[in-house]
């Protein structure tokens, strides 16, 4: 596929198109490296002129691999590099290549669409195994392939569903992972109370009623993939609350007490805490007038 003029593609020769000479060279490389390092190597292995080696941690978290990327991107900026492949055959067993994949992607499309000038022309990822041939396919390919046409921001839509004298929160199976309220991106051609009331829906169970808008969040630094801005509506939940979609679990958070955001889980993605504190904030004004 073609993004902004780089090409980038997916290899599953690694074992066929390298001598095991030049795989062990590979392995020393990385046996050198410090953990969560990212090193560019001069190469003549592939279509690419520098090959990207990193030594993760053992199971390393999605901000550590989001920086580590973000850090390697800079480097392949500041050295004027115009094609690089990323070898994930060097990868332990416990790194998550799903999550992995998807990160890089949207680093990919973060570092393509900034400002600043670039040369790069081709972006190779080598595997040798098909299932991580398959989950890059899937999550590299698929992934660029959503989001290329549009240049952003991003809409999206989120949803504060009222439930059993709480609110719902989701925990996300893609990154950024944590607790969030459920939402999405909005389709094409979607209106926004459809979009979030599908959202809704998708990933609690829930029918999304009583809906109205509250609040517009635009910052740009409020999502670490790319710039979103998420049009938020509050409502109540109607049915059996039960995780679905991309949600991996879904759950009830009590609003109640001196400081309510003590009830909440620690780990909150986006600006959602932000929302839930205005929700709150809200809330109380509401009471008092």
């Amino acid at each position: 596929m073609e993004l902004e003029n780089i090409i980038i593609d997916l290899s599953k020769s690694f074992k066929r198109d390298i001598q095991l000479k030049k795989i062990k060279e590979i392995n020393n490389n990385l046996g050198q490296l410090k953990k969560n390092q990212a090193v560019l190597i001069k190469n003549s292995y592939f279509k690419t002129k520098y090959i990207v080696l990193i030594n993760f941690d053992n199971k390393p978290k999605p901000e550590v691999i989001r920086g580590t990327l973000a850090n390697c991107f800079k480097r392949i900026r500041d050295k004027n590099i115009n094609s690089v492949a990323f070898l994930t055959a060097g990868f332990k067993k416990n790194v998550n290549v799903r999550i992995f994949s998807k990160i890089i992607a949207q680093e990919l499309f973060r570092f393509v669409r900034s400002k600043k000038e670039i040369i790069l022309k081709r972006v190779s990822f080598i595997t040798y195994t098909e299932q991580s041939y398959k989950i890059l396919k899937k999550n590299i390919i698929g992934y660029l392939n959503h989001i290329k046409a549009n240049r952003g921001p991003f809409l999206t839509v989120d949803a504060i569903i009222c439930y059993k004298k709480g609110i719902v929160l989701i925990k996300r199976t893609n990154p950024p992972l944590g607790w969030a309220l459920p939402g999405g991106f909005v389709d094409y051609g979607e209106k926004l109370e459809k979009a979030v009331a599908r959202e809704a829906k998708e990933e609690t169970g829930l029918d999304f009623k009583d809906v109205k808008q509250f609040k517009v969040y635009s910052d740009n630094k409020r999502d670490p993939r790319f710039h979103t801005v998420s049009v938020v509506f509050l409502g109540k939940g109607k049915g059996r609350l039960k995780a679905a979609s991309d949600a991996k679990d879904a759950s009830v958070f009590m609003i109640k007490g001196r400081d309510p955001l003590l009830n909440l889980p620690p780990n909150i993605a986006f600006d959602h805490k932000k929302i839930i504190k205005d929700y709150i904030k809200d809330k109380r004004q509401k009471k008092k007038g």
